[in-house]
């Protein structure tokens, strides 16, 4: 009996498959960046309508056996898709592309400009299994190829240091982070959205204010006061400072926590209320011997300066949205989630309604620490 189940286990061996079609990792290319620009050069009835640029670690410089060389390479080549540049890079790349690790896909305004090609381009990204859908989105105004290769020899991780930026809005409220699934969504829902704007300056990238995004094309930007009003009207917010003038001196409150939330009525047409609290402390002030920051009343004054000029800024730009068409304030979303009836009777207008509906500011800003003066 023994034997017979010795020589079963054996043959079984045998009929089992092993991974013929495994690779090393040394054999693969880990895409960790996309940026897809125009081809500016295409002739009339070319297909290759796109510049598509990889950018992936070498593998080579990782690890207490690196060979130095250079930390990152980027490869460009006129596509007609995303996934057809990887087709087309196999005369030039030594092994083939591999998708899953990818974090930030960068477009170029001037590809936002036609939304024929960024619908083709959503719809293949949103299809493709290869593709990670948690990949973080960014837009600059020029070449988004040029972004890449300014951060290729800068970076030492191998997810790039614009996705440490663009990982979470965690330590900021100057963009808005939107991944591929957050980006398709916002279209799906409201047909709306705002995604981070990535610029080179000095030969360095900054993320600052965002790109409104209506219809799959681009719509306008957005600079980061403007963005930090958008965020925290959708409860977005992170450990940002918020300046303002108190009695003509400067004043910087540092947020460390705080929410926002919404409340919808329909009695007297649409009304939107947000209640917004802000917990904090000063970053910075110079007070005189005769006005105390630590004074009950001085500190409640203080108070009541943050509060206007917040709500300064968020009116600001909720005129700014009204007036070119883009509701972002989360209101459309929030009545999808709360009032589905009511959202499908207004979805087909709500552009066109959105400025008629009534806002109601609440807000309350408590400073917990007077921090350091003088």
């Amino acid at each position: 009996m023994k034997k017979l189940l010795v020589l079963l286990l054996i043959s079984s061996l045998m009929l089992t498959s092993g991974c013929w079609d495994s690779r090393e990792i040394e054999q693969r290319l880990f895409v960790t960046a996309i940026a897809v620009d125009i081809n500016e050069e295409v002739q009339e009835g070319n297909v290759n309508r796109l510049i598509v640029t990889y950018k992936y670690p070498n593998i080579n410089t990782i690890g207490k056996n690196s060979d130095g060389g250079h930390i990152n390479f980027t490869l460009s080549v006129p596509a007609s898709g995303i996934s057809q540049a990887s087709t087309a890079f196999m005369g030039e790349a030594p092994f083939p592309f591999y998708f899953k690790h990818l974090k930030v896909i960068i477009f170029s305004k001037e590809l936002l400009e036609h939304e024929e090609l960024v619908r083709h381009i959503l719809d293949e990204l949103n299809r493709s299994p290869q593709i990670n859908k948690r990949a973080r989105i960014a837009v600059t105004e020029g070449k988004a190829r040029d972004v890449l290769k300014v951060t290729a020899g800068q970076e030492y991780r191998t997810e790039g240091g614009i996705y440490q930026v663009l990982r979470s809005n965690k330590f900021t409220n100057r963009f808005t982070v939107k991944s591929l699934t957050d980006l398709i969504t916002d279209f799906d829902v409201t047909g709306v959205t705002i995604v981070p704007r990535i610029s080179i300056v000095s030969g360095k990238f900054v993320v600052s204010g965002g790109c409104i995004l209506k219809n799959y094309k681009f719509l306008a930007w957005v600079d980061q006061n403007q963005n930090r009003a958008i965020n925290i009207m959708n409860g977005i917010i992170g450990l940002e400072n918020i300046d303002t003038i108190y009695n003509g001196t400067l004043l910087s409150y540092a947020v460390t926590r705080g929410y926002s939330r919404k409340k919808v009525t329909f009695d007297d047409g649409i009304t939107v209320r947000f209640d917004i609290k802000l917990q904090g402390y000063l970053q910075g002030y110079n007070i005189s011997q005769k006005n105390q920051v630590y004074d009950e009343k001085t500190l409640e004054d203080i108070e009541n300066n943050i509060e206007e000029e917040l709500e300064k800024k968020i009116l600001e730009t909720r005129k700014f949205l009204d007036e070119i068409g883009a509701p972002l304030f989360g209101v459309g979303e929030h009545m999808s989630k709360f009032h589905p009836k009511m959202w499908k009777q207004v979805k087909d207008n709500w552009q066109e309604m959105m400025p008629e509906v009534k806002f109601q500011l609440n807000i309350d800003v408590n400073i917990r620490r007077t921090g350091l003066t003088e």
